[in-house]
């Protein structure tokens, strides 16, 4: 659920600009299924990498949770906007003396 996440929309984009590569998450995932390799071994940050290198699509899932967090405001920044176009034609199409101008 997207609004459960406590995750903000600049830290969600931040966390998709530093993420390892694809490659790079799938060896971290599949870390410790082998003989000899233990999860305790890895670094901080690869431990603290090692739940989200195991969800699939994770940097896709990352942009969906800022899309989804920023929808609202997106939605009416671009109401805002059309308003004011809207306004605008409509005092161009109401215009007198652009109407005098074009008859010219």
């Amino acid at each position: 659920e997207p609004a459960a996440c406590e995750l903000g929309p600049e830290e969600a984009e931040r966390l998709v600009q530093v993420l390892p590569s694809p490659g790079e998450l799938r060896r971290l995932a599949s870390y410790g299924s082998a003989a000899g390799e233990d999860e305790g071994r890895l670094r901080d940050i690869e431990q603290r990498l090692m739940p989200l290198a195991r969800l699939p699509r994770l940097a896709q899932r990352l942009r969906l949770l800022v899309l989804d967090k920023t929808l609202h405001e997106r939605c009416q920044e671009a109401s805002r906007q059309m308003s004011m176009l809207q306004a605008a034609c409509t005092s161009v199409r109401d215009s007198g003396l652009l109407r005098d101008l074009l008859q010219v």
